[in-house]
C-alpha cells in the first residue's frame, strides 16, 4: 500500500507530490510502469548526508531516512492537471502489482 503524506496547503505551495512506496518495493521497476502508462515520475530530497559534501565528512548512518528514501517517488503536480488525469494516475498507481 502507497502511503501519502499529511500536506497543509494553507501553509506551502507543491510543485511535486511525494509518496512513499511499501517497504521492499522495487522503485525502479514501479517508475518504469508508471513511464509506460504515459505518467512522470521523480526521486527528489536526497538525504543530506549522501550527497558528495557530506560524504567527505564523517557522519553518522541515518538508517530511517535512507529506508524512506529508497522507496520515495514524487508524481507530478501542477495547475493545469485535469481531475480526469488525476483519476488516472490514481488508478494506475492502484493497478500496479506491489
Amino acid at each position: 500500500k502507497v502511503t501519502f503524506f499529511k500536506r497543509d496547503y494553507n501553509s506551502i505551495i507543491p510543485h511535486i507530490y511525494p509518496i512513499l512506496l511499501p517497504n521492499n518495493s522495487d522503485r525502479k521497476n514501479f517508475q518504469e510502469y508508471m513511464e509506460c502508462k504515459n505518467i512522470q515520475t521523480g526521486i527528489h530530497y536526497k538525504p543530506n548526508h549522501l550527497l558528495q559534501y557530506f560524504k567527505e565528512k564523517d557522519s553518522e548512518p541515518l538508517f530511517n531516512t535512507e529506508s524512506i528514501y529508497k522507496n520515495l517517488v514524487t508524481l507530478p503536480l501542477h495547475p493545469d492537471l485535469k481531475l480526469e488525469e488525476l483519476d488516472y494516475i490514481v488508478e494506475t498507481i492502484e493497478s500496479y502489482n506491489f
